[in-house]
């Protein structure tokens, strides 16, 4: 009678529930799974990254490739404090950048708000018929200013072609007063700052 061969239940449980040993699909070293342990790590690195908020390590690969800056739970703390709905088409848009500037609409909806206009193919604002290059071509050349409630006439020194709300304009006037005193001086009433002539604006003042 030959002699009964005794085979280890315990060796057959764990042979039964180890898969079949065979090379990595990325680097060809034997391993059980869909790749070896090495390959593993090296596609977490890559798909890995630390949270921009909470330094936290997450997932941060999309299917698209990109990589996210935030992890689920700050990415909702920033779309809460940065989004809003969009008072024109109720789409969610972002609101307020990183740098601190704030729209009060969606990109798209900011767009619609601009007109063409009607005399170049430039944008304007808030439904203005002119461009502001348009514009300031559209009025009429000044030598001086003055606020915008003045009225202008010709300067009274003879031979003088420029306009002004006074009797003389700005270089006659200086002319004029530096003969007269040298030490002549008037103060804005739009900002105080003092200047040389005889003048209620300076010119930055008038010029608003």
């Amino acid at each position: 009678m030959e002699p009964t061969q005794v085979v280890s239940t315990q060796n057959n449980k764990n042979n039964a529930s180890l898969p079949d040993v065979h090379p990595c699909q990325y680097c060809t070293k034997p391993c059980r799974g869909k790749q070896c342990k090495e390959c593993h790590f090296k596609m977490l690195a890559k798909i890995q990254a630390k949270c921009g908020d909470c330094d936290k390590i997450f997932v941060a690969a999309r299917k698209d490739g990109t990589m996210r800056k935030r992890c689920s739970d700050c990415h909702a703390e920033h779309v809460k404090k940065h989004y809003a709905t969009c008072p024109g088409c109720s789409e969610q848009y972002h609101a307020i950048l990183e740098d601190g500037r704030v729209f009060d609409k969606c990109y798209n909806c900011y767009q619609k708000s601009f007109t063409v206009c009607k005399s170049c193919p430039n944008r304007t604002f808030k439904g203005a018929e002119l461009c502001s290059d348009c514009y300031k071509a559209s009025r009429p050349a000044r030598t001086h200013y003055a606020p915008s409630d003045a009225t202008y006439q010709s300067c009274k020194t003879e031979g003088c072609k420029n306009t002004t709300t006074y009797t003389f304009c700005k270089d006659c006037n200086y002319s004029r007063k530096q003969l007269e005193s040298k030490y002549m001086t008037y103060t804005c009433k739009g900002c105080s700052i003092k200047g040389f002539g005889d003048y209620k604006f300076c010119e930055e003042c008038s010029a608003q």
